[in-house]
């Protein structure tokens, strides 16, 4: 694999879950089979450099503007950008489930069906059911200020390659539209996602000297991906993109709460 090839793969990979640079269809068309199926497995160095440009814009913060006006940039700023950078994917998955249960879907059976095509915005029949999105956001930008605060950003880090060792795990399953899984994948490298996370943590402990909460971050982070990816192969084995959004979603918010506890004075 060459250097320009990397820099492919790994931009294959990142406009899968972002949609800022643009997408370029061109560039998957340039890599071999052999080269696509690497995508999945540097799907977590993608969360890795989102994170690490989370902790990099708050350090320049807080030594610029002081800790308090970092978290608090963390708060208003971070959030909302990450949801325009994904498509709203999460808060539009949210919603779609939300809707589902509303009309008396059970929880498995919507894990079962699948949300695409139920993503797209629209209104909830009871106002009073908005409250929770709601609710869960400012509780999410309450938690970006409070790990800024506490962790001086290196959870960032560890919470984006965790949730995005979650989309490479999920990447695993076919596709519900296709039947098909979404990119190649080598026989013997799929677990190789799970190594190339588990190095990011173990760096990124060393070089803050925290390898215990490095070590807790990761286990976390395999664990709900490995969960995630059960429960949907015991209904039915398929996923979506709307469906992993909102799983990504969830692990965001519990790696975010552990980091707080990992992290409390």
């Amino acid at each position: 694999m060459t250097e320009s090839s990397f820099f492919h793969i790994f931009r294959v990979a990142w406009q899968r879950f972002f949609r800022f640079p643009a997408p370029d269809g061109r560039t998957q068309k340039r890599l071999s089979p052999e080269d696509l199926s690497l995508v999945v497995p540097l799907t977590p160095l993608v969360g890795a450099v989102a994170g690490l440009l989370i902790w990099i814009v708050l350090v320049l913060a807080g030594r610029i503007a002081g800790h308090t006006a970092a978290a608090l940039l963390g708060a208003a700023v971070i959030p909302p950008v990450l949801e325009y950078a994904s498509g709203e994917r999460g808060i539009r998955a949210l919603f779609a489930f939300l809707r589902m249960r509303e009309q008396g879907y059970p929880p498995m059976e919507i894990l079962a069906s699948g949300l695409d095509g139920e993503d797209e915005p629209g209104p909830l029949i009871l106002p009073e059911k908005v409250l929770l999105p709601a609710v869960l956001l400012l509780f999410r930008s309450c938690l970006y200020a409070v790990i800024c605060l506490r962790s001086g950003g290196i959870w960032f880090l560890f919470t984006w390659t965790g949730v995005f060792l979650l989309f490479a795990e999920l990447s695993l399953l076919p596709d519900r539209s296709t039947g098909r899984i979404p990119l190649p994948i080598r026989e013997n490298g799929r677990n190789l996602h799970i190594f190339c996370a588990a190095g990011v943590f173990l760096i990124a402990g060393l070089a803050v000297r925290d390898l215990l909460g490095a070590g807790i971050g990761f286990f976390a982070a395999w664990g709900l991906a490995h969960g995630a990816a059960v429960l949907q192969r015991r209904t039915g084995g398929r996923t979506d993109r709307a469906l992993t959004a909102l799983y990504g979603l969830g692990a965001e918010i519990l790696l975010l709460f552990l980091g707080i506890l990992l992290y409390a004075d």
